[in-house]
């Protein structure tokens, strides 16, 4: 998932056609990937990826909230103000190991994702559609409403 602090989206065509909600599936190595990207007009953002692997019971949920608005332009700032994890499917011990490190890596990770940023360019397909090139890694997102 992109844990970003700062997204830049380009050629959106307005502040207000990203609002609402943007799925996408993709696959990184042997994951696989469902990820919900939310835009709300309150300014509100949430970014929820499941991520599994095919044959595997086990999957991990991962969750960062923020902030967007219009940052000039075609593009947005987007804010990550809390990061979550939780993986289920597991063995017990594997759950509670993952759990743990999580909690230990948070604030590192939330850190990262407050400094860090992604250049994610976005062409839009159609205004229910649009491709994403986030670090290489090109991914098609659908409007969910």
């Amino acid at each position: 998932m992109a844990i970003a602090a700062t997204i830049l989206l380009a050629g959106c065509g307005g502040d207000q056609k990203i609002v609402g909600s943007w799925k996408a599936q993709s696959f990184y190595t042997t994951q696989r990937r469902v990820e919900t990207r939310t835009f709300n007009k309150d300014g509100s953002y949430t970014d929820v990826a499941v991520i599994s692997k095919p044959g595997s019971k086990a999957t991990l949920t991962a969750t960062d909230v923020g902030t967007w608005k219009p940052n000039g332009g075609d593009t947005y700032a987007v804010t990550v103000s809390d990061i979550d994890w939780v993986p289920t499917g597991a063995p017990p011990a594997l759950l509670k190991r993952a759990r743990d490190h999580f909690a230990k890596e948070k604030p590192k990770l939330l850190d990262g994702a407050r400094k860090g940023s992604a250049k994610l360019t976005v062409q839009w397909v159609t205004d229910k559609s649009f491709t994403a090139d986030e670090a290489g890694q090109k991914t098609t997102f659908q409007r969910v409403n």
